[in-house]
């Protein structure tokens, strides 16, 4: 760790003793803080300092704010990773539709009478408006035909 990032911590935390190297707990809070990286200390420095309402900390707690910063990171990862973005549901849903209307009768009339033979889709008449159709219904009938015709 780089003597600048302890300079950080004691500028952001005045009332910490602990960051000056003549102090006895020094190379204590030292060692707590190798395994982490300078940025991340300081970042975490900086949001105990946005958050606590006094001038000291321990480096007990700055890692502790490393570790709450990391798990935060992980679920925003995540969440990103699993967002489905509804433009392109809309778009994907456009070009299926698109697909079976240009498919012949025959073939959107077996792939019809497959969903339906597997319990997919209801057995009520289809409106002749492929538009009119749901989501679900749309989906199984395009994955049907994708299905029996490639």
């Amino acid at each position: 760790m780089k003597p600048e990032t302890m300079t950080e911590i004691a500028t952001l935390f005045t009332g910490s003793k602990w960051t000056s190297d003549t102090n006895s707990k020094y190379s204590e809070a030292f060692a707590t803080l190798q395994p982490y990286e300078d940025a991340e200390v300081v970042d975490a420095t900086k949001a105990l300092r946005a958050s606590l309402a006094r001038t000291h900390c321990t480096a007990a707690e700055i890692v502790g704010e490393i570790r709450r910063m990391r798990k935060r990171s992980t679920v925003q990862d995540k969440a990103q990773r699993e967002y489905i973005d509804i433009h392109e549901v809309t778009v994907q849903r456009d070009e299926m539709r698109k697909a079976i209307m240009l498919a012949p009768r025959e073939v959107v009339a077996q792939a019809v009478a497959y969903c339906r033979k597997a319990g997919a889709i209801e057995s009520k008449p289809l409106s002749g408006d492929v538009t009119q159709w749901s989501a679900f219904t749309t989906g199984m009938v395009y994955a049907a035909i994708e299905t029996a015709h490639g």
